[in-house]
């Protein structure tokens, strides 16, 4: 039987798989592939769907800011090591939202 390396199958899990038919996870050695979940039979509840909604908001806002060459560079200098601007955006939007309703 062939043996394949976990960094090849960490490798296939980070790139969107083809068709979106299954995807690998991986918990320690064991990998695991599983069927790409069917989420159109779901019905999300009114608060789901605002989550969602603003969900896609914070995203939309940290991409137009790190659109910006040099807001972005002077908001990266802010952060501590390991943080992404990106996501630290997303979590700072969200924060901001749910203060101001």
């Amino acid at each position: 039987m062939a043996r394949l390396s976990l960094e090849l199958l960490k490798d296939l899990q980070s790139r969107a798989t083809p068709g979106k038919s299954f995807i690998l996870r991986i918990d320690g050695d064991d990998v695991f592939i599983r069927k790409f979940p069917d989420m159109s039979n779901v019905v999300w509840t009114p608060k789901q769907k605002k989550q969602r909604s603003l969900f896609a908001q914070a995203q939309a806002y940290a991409k137009e800011f790190l659109s910006d060459v040099a807001r972005a560079s002077q908001y990266k200098e802010t952060l501590k090591p390991g943080q992404r601007a990106y996501n630290q955006l997303i979590a700072e939007y969200m924060i901001r939202a749910r203060q101001n309703p």
